[in-house]
C-alpha cells in the first residue's frame, strides 16, 4: 500500500513501479497520490492499472458469542502505537474532552487502546485506558462493545481495521485531513470525520445518542458488506490477472 510519506519518494519506489507490468491499487484515492507522484515518469500505462480494493470479511462463528465484560462506556483505538497514526493527537483530543466532561459533572466515555509499540504516547489519565495485545475474537469483541472506533491517522490507502469495525455495526471517528478514511465515512455513512478539538468533542457527544450511533452502524456495515464482498472482489483479481 503506497502512503504519502517520505518512504514513498524514495527512488527504489519509482524503479519498482516501472517494472511492473500491472499494479493494483487499494483506493481511487492511492492511485491518485501514485499519478501526481509519477504518472510523468510511468506514462500511459498507469491510466490502465485498476483499483480493485481489498476483500473484507467478518470472522465465522464456531460457537456463540460470550456476553461482553461489563465496562465503562468507551471509544477504542485499534493500531501501532506509533506518532505516524496520529496516537498522540487522539489522546491529547481525548483527554481535552474527558476533562471538559468532568468540569460539565457529565461522564465522559473512556478511550481503549488496543496495539503494541510506544507505549510512552499513552498519558496517564482515568479516561485514557492501554489493553495491551488484543486476540483477533478480543478485538471484534471490543469492537462489538464500542460507542465508536476512532482513527484520525492521515496517511492510509485503505483503512481496513475501519472497514472491520464497520462489518461489528461499530460507527466510527476518522481524520478530516486523511482523504482515504474521510471519504470512506462520508460515502459509507459509518461515521464522522473531525479535524480538531472540537470536532472531536461534538462527534463523541453525537455517538452517546443510540439512535444516532446505531444509524451510523448500519449504514458502514452494509456498506461494507455491499462494496468489498470478498466474491466479489477476487473475482476482479481473477479477471484481471486473466487466464
Amino acid at each position: 500500500a503506497f502512503h504519502d510519506e517520505p518512504e514513498f519518494y524514495w527512488a527504489p519506489v519509482l524503479k519498482m513501479l516501472k517494472s511492473a507490468r500491472r499494479v493494483f491499487f487499494y483506493s481511487q484515492l492511492e492511485k491518485n497520490l501514485v499519478t501526481q507522484a509519477y504518472g510523468h515518469e510511468l506514462g500511459r500505462k498507469l491510466e490502465d492499472w485498476p483499483v480493485l480494493g481489498l476483500p473484507v470479511e467478518a470472522p465465522k462463528e464456531t460457537a456463540p458469542q460470550a456476553a461482553l465484560p461489563a465496562r465503562d462506556p468507551y471509544v477504542l483505538y485499534v493500531g501501532r502505537l506509533e506518532a505516524g497514526k496520529a496516537l498522540p493527537e487522539l489522546c491529547k483530543w481525548h483527554v481535552g474532552y474527558a476533562n471538559a466532561e468532568r468540569r460539565a459533572e457529565r461522564t465522559p466515555l473512556k478511550l481503549r487502546i488496543v496495539g503494541a509499540g510506544n507505549e510512552a504516547l499513552i498519558p496517564e489519565h482515568p479516561d485514557v485506558l492501554f489493553e495491551g495485545y488484543a486476540s483477533e475474537k478480543e478485538k471484534l469483541s471490543l469492537m462489538r462493545g464500542a460507542k465508536g472506533l476512532a482513527n484520525l491517522s492521515r496517511n492510509e490507502s485503505f483503512g481496513y481495521v475501519l472497514m472491520e469495525a464497520a462489518l461489528q455495526g461499530t460507527s466510527v471517528i476518522v481524520s478530516g485531513d486523511c482523504p482515504v478514511t474521510r471519504e470512506f465515512a462520508m460515502s459509507s455513512g459509518a461515521g464522522i470525520p473531525v479535524s480538531s478539538q472540537d470536532n472531536y468533542t461534538k462527534a463523541l457527544q453525537a455517538l452517546a445518542d443510540d439512535e444516532v450511533r446505531n444509524g451510523l452502524g448500519r449504514s458502514g456495515r452494509n456498506w461494507v458488506r455491499d462494496s468489498y464482498n470478498p466474491a466479489k472482489i477476487i473475482n476482479r483479481y481473477l479477471e484481471e490477472m486473466g487466464p
